[in-house]
């Protein structure tokens, strides 16, 4: 795999003198306790001021519950999802779909207690045992998230969460979600001074359309949970596919592109680059060979044709000119980061022929056996089965 991050074993409390965040430079740790100070301070505030009553407290069981349940069922997809992630952007967890819910419909304090219930229960339970994820990131993280729902909270009760305002409330809170939330992050990019790219500060299109989907199965869960109570849990297997979905996603950037260079990696280069040389090499022989002939890849990079009537002399000027045509194909090949490769292909073929009936097994047997002995000559020839050059 493209990265080497690996589970580590910590005690659950260290001593601060011990934190990564005093290694960091001074305007980091000043933007860390400030933010998180802050989101604290306001958090206190708003649990304080918040009026709840019973139907708000059963609200915030459920979401609490399906949060801590989720996570739990869910927890070793999380570690390897951290595990690879990159350091270096953003990341997108499941979170959002019960933190949007509970800005939507529950007063501001308990709102604010399931986004902190949410990252202490990852923090805890999946990133704290990743090495490379340092808990003064997650701290701020999960500051901005406090900070968003104070926001979300604002727009949802300026919008409505009732009758047909419902929807349009649940769209601009998911939009306000998104944007407060980015703005925050990327200010810790800035002062970091960690932004390569647009796109370590917002993330890709795949993540941020990640992003969106769990916002979406948020607002679907809010829906839920004020109007039928008991249906919000069928929203689990939806947040689990996604979580899945998003595994797969980072397995197959794993495998495939080099975490140092952000370039494929070898082994997906050769891959891709295969796949375009076959492409091409099929409608080479689709134009070189008559419309009833049998053409087909016989496996690996090996095909194979019939010619129906077609004698000894003609099967070998046909194989010629389909070597000299495959020769002055000039492959594209699209780079993982912009830009094209050329790459020259050759053909190496065997000929067989036989007429009236003819076995065939026997026939392939003998042109391959042509292939070798042309693969021996140096590639890029063609050679007939022994005792066809006399037919």
């Amino acid at each position: 795999m493209a990265r080497h991050r690996t589970p580590k074993k910590e005690s659950w409390v260290t001593a601060p003198r011990s934190w990564a965040l005093w290694q960091t430079p001074a305007r980091v740790r000043v933007l860390v306790v400030t933010v998180v100070a802050a989101a604290a301070l306001l958090s206190l505030t708003a649990f304080v001021r918040s009026t709840i009553t019973a139907s708000d407290l059963l609200r915030f069981g459920l979401l609490a519950a399906m949060s801590v349940a989720y996570m739990e069922a869910s927890r070793q997809v999380e570690v390897r999802r951290r595990l690879f992630a990159s350091t270096a952007s953003s990341y997108f967890d499941m979170s959002s779909v019960w933190i949007l819910a509970a800005a939507l419909v529950l007063p501001l304090g308990l709102a604010v207690l399931i986004a902190v219930l949410a990252y202490t229960h990852l923090w805890i339970r999946s990133w704290r045992s990743v090495d490379g994820v340092r808990g003064y990131r997650i701290a701020y993280n999960g500051a901005t998230i406090v900070m968003t729902c104070f926001v979300v909270s604002a727009v949802a009760d300026a919008s409505g969460m009732s009758g047909a305002k419902l929807f349009v409330a649940i769209v601009a809170a998911a939009l306000t979600y998104r944007v407060v939330n980015l703005l925050l992050v990327a200010l810790a990019f800035v002062v970091s001074g960690g932004v390569r790219t647009l796109s370590t500060v917002t993330g890709t299109l795949r993540d941020n359309a990640l992003e969106f989907a769990t916002l979406a199965l948020g607002g679907a869960t809010a829906v839920l949970v004020l109007e039928v109570p008991p249906l919000a849990v069928l929203v689990l297997p939806a947040v689990f596919l996604v979580q899945h979905r998003a595994l797969l996603t980072q397995l197959v950037q794993a495998a495939t592109v080099d975490a140092k260079t952000e370039l494929l990696n070898a082994a997906a280069w050769r891959h891709l680059a295969g796949d375009e040389a076959l492409k091409a090499v099929g409608a080479a022989l689709s134009d070189e060979l008559r419309g009833y002939d049998a053409v087909g890849r016989f496996g690996g990079e090996e095909f194979v044709a019939l010619l129906p009537a077609v004698d000894a002399t003609a099967a070998l000027g046909v194989a010629d000119r389909v070597r000299c045509r495959i020769e002055r194909l000039n492959v594209t090949v699209n780079q993982h980061a912009g830009g094209v490769t050329y790459i020259a292909v050759t053909a190496t073929i065997g000929v067989a022929s036989a007429w009236g009936a003819a076995d065939l097994d026997d026939l392939l047997r003998d042109a391959d056996a042509a292939l070798y002995e042309a693969k021996d000559a140096g590639r890029n020839a063609v050679r007939c089965a022994p005792g066809l050059a006399a037919a």
